[in-house]
């Protein structure tokens, strides 16, 4: 029941939030690089067998400039850990490429509506 109710708010977030997101992806551009990661059209994480895993997930720019610190330091310490970085936003996302080159695998975060999670 609980988690029905979670997808049902989901929705109806998703319901209201469409005006606001069409009218910036069609005129000011945010989301387009994003959109279709957002729905899953991006690869699946994997991980390489064996080998030690960390997936730091940071929502946003400021988030991601706080974890590349962290990151850095696992990565000094388990130099031969495999290393995902999930991120919500666009800027997140660039701020990730730009200070988390070393990692084996970025991607986005995809919307957490139950068929897209699966």
């Amino acid at each position: 029941l609980l988690a029905f109710a979670y997808e049902l708010c989901l929705w109806l977030l998703a319901l209201f939030s469409l005006p606001k997101m069409a009218y910036q992806f069609w005129l000011r551009g945010k989301y387009r690089q994003s959109l279709s990661a957002r729905f899953g059209w991006q690869p699946l994480p994997t991980f390489s067998a064996g080998k030690l895993r960390f997936w730091i997930h940071a929502v946003s720019l400021g988030e991601t400039k706080a974890a590349a610190v962290l990151v850095r330091q696992l990565k000094k310490e388990f130099p031969s850990a495999h290393f995902l970085i999930s991120c919500v936003t666009e800027t997140g996302y660039a701020e990730a490429q730009r200070s988390l080159a070393f990692a084996d695998q970025l991607l986005y975060l995809p919307f957490d509506f139950a068929f897209l999670m699966r």
